[in-house]
């Protein structure tokens, strides 16, 4: 036997085992909590109690979605798997018990100020519940939103970020000539404090995006220049994952962050969530930076 062959039955073994694993074991289940935040609105998280050893890990959903959204579950279930306490937030985005992905076409009355702001209330929830160190890990804009938090001032509890495909909102690749339209029509109304609602283009929202000047403001305002700016000024170790084939941002963006001094992995040939056959190597890389 060559070995070569060798390693492509040890390879096949070892797939196959995983498959058989994936198929037998019993799901790891969340347990799902409701909190009232401050401003007296409903909001849900999946909490999971490991460890008693182990920092405690907040992990942030991207743009209107939820902490089910299968990347964030993907890294829940990995972690918990290795002993660490689990808390997964749904960002309440003002809309009250939000259990749902939230549409362009609603009316948004949130803004990144108050999506940061949430998220550092969810920080200090689990410091208080468990009074342990935390590490955080985000997934496109949830990993914008814990750059901007991190960046200020960050609690001195919180040890380590991960930003796994980090996200900014304006700014090519978005259409430029329908962004500069929109944003002095909306710097137009804000001149008369006007707060009539409009339809906007935002992220995955294309020209359905409800809301006043101040609310699409409030996001547009992230440039890829501001991104990078806000991961260099963090003050604590972090980490940024990369997707290599990333299609939703431009590759530059990538280039300009490989230039800073910030700890870069990427993983070749990845799309925006790391999903298969990325996903293993993803997760391997996640649970290495924990260590």
């Amino acid at each position: 036997m060559t070995c070569f062959s060798y390693f492509k039955i040890r390879l096949a073994n070892t797939l196959l085992i995983a498959t058989l694993l994936s198929v037998n074991s019993p799901p790891i289940l969340s347990d799902p909590i409701t909190v009232n935040l401050p401003n007296n609105i409903t909001a849900n998280a999946d909490y999971r109690e490991g460890n008693a050893q182990k920092p405690a890990v907040l992990i942030l959903h991207g743009f209107m979605t939820t902490y089910n959204l299968n990347i964030v579950q993907f890294i829940a279930n990995e972690l918990e798997s290795h002993g660490y306490t689990i808390l997964a937030p749904t960002l309440s985005l003002k809309i009250n018990n939000r259990q749902s992905g939230a549409s362009c076409d609603a009316i948004h009355t949130h803004t990144m100020e108050t999506d940061v702001e949430e998220v550092l209330w969810w920080l200090n929830w689990l410091r208080s519940k468990t009074n342990k160190d935390i590490i955080v890990i985000g997934h496109s804009t949830g990993s914008l939103q814990l750059a901007i938090a991190l960046s200020r001032s960050p609690p001195s509890y919180v040890k380590k970020a991960i930003l796994t495909a980090p996200a900014y909102l304006s700014g090519k690749p978005f259409p430029q000539d329908i962004e500069k339209k929109e944003i002095a029509l909306a710097n137009g109304l804000k001149s008369k404090n006007d707060i009539s609602l409009n339809k906007y283009h935002l992220s995955f929202c294309k020209g359905n995006f409800v809301a006043p000047y101040n609310v699409f403001l409030s996001y547009k305002f992230w440039t890829a220049d501001r991104l990078i700016e806000t991961i260099q000024n963090i003050k604590i170790d972090h980490t940024i994952i990369l997707a290599g084939a990333d299609t939703r941002f431009l590759p530059n963006l990538y280039r300009k962050l490989e230039q800073t001094k910030v700890k870069i992995v990427t993983i070749d040939g990845s799309n925006h969530f790391f999903s298969s056959p990325h996903e293993l190597e993803f997760l391997e890389l996640i649970s290495n930076e924990l260590e």
